[in-house]
């Protein structure tokens, strides 16, 4: 909303690049990532294939792309699909599910290895569809600053600095665990500087 409202120029997050979206007038940078959207059980959930989602509840964000893909899956399947409140990061609403209070939800694939590297009550059993591209939000009225955010992911994507930088963030389980505890989820602050 706040990009749609001109209060920003770029959401400069992970964002599933959308047709729905790009219709309410949001462009998009050139994919940097493509990422499966996983469904994400309790460890010892049985749930191995789609069509063990009739009568489970399934809780994500509604503004998220999985919000999206669900309700499509629904026409196939009959499975809840129950709205988290917006405001709730991915990541909390995994560790609701590993503590019980929700039953499934889904992720971006990236997003539950990094889960992976540090939580053992979890897994991933089947993604959802095929990859997604992942790319940054940019206003329409900027389009010399979406051409400039394109020349810089197309200079980097899969570059040595990408990788390594991807690796030490993504996938070194030592400092992933090492920055669990400074999860804004648990602390309840986002930075130092949030005052």
């Amino acid at each position: 909303p706040w990009l749609k409202q001109g209060k920003g120029d770029v959401i400069a997050a992970s964002m599933t690049i959308l047709p729905e979206r790009e219709k309410q007038g949001i462009a998009f940078s050139r994919p940097y990532n493509y990422v499966s959207e996983m469904l994400v059980a309790r460890k010892q959930d049985t749930v191995a294939s789609i069509d063990d989602l009739a009568t489970r509840t399934i809780v994500v964000s509604p503004s998220t792309s999985y919000w999206q893909t669900l309700t499509r899956l629904r026409k196939r399947i009959a499975f809840t699909l129950q709205p988290a409140p917006e405001a709730m990061p991915t990541s909390e609403i995994i560790a609701k599910v590993a503590a019980g209070e929700y039953d499934l939800t889904v992720a971006d694939s990236n997003l539950v290895d990094l889960e992976l590297t540090w939580r053992s009550d979890i897994k991933a059993p089947f993604a959802l569809g095929e990859p997604v591209a992942i790319g940054w939000a940019v206003a329409r009225h900027t389009p010399k600053l979406r051409e400039a955010i394109n020349a810089y992911f197309a200079k980097t994507y899969r570059s040595t600095f990408y990788n390594l930088t991807y690796q030490k963030y993504f996938k070194d389980a030592r400092t992933v665990r090492g920055h669990v505890r400074f999860r804004a989820a648990k602390t309840g602050q986002l930075s130092p500087y949030d005052d």
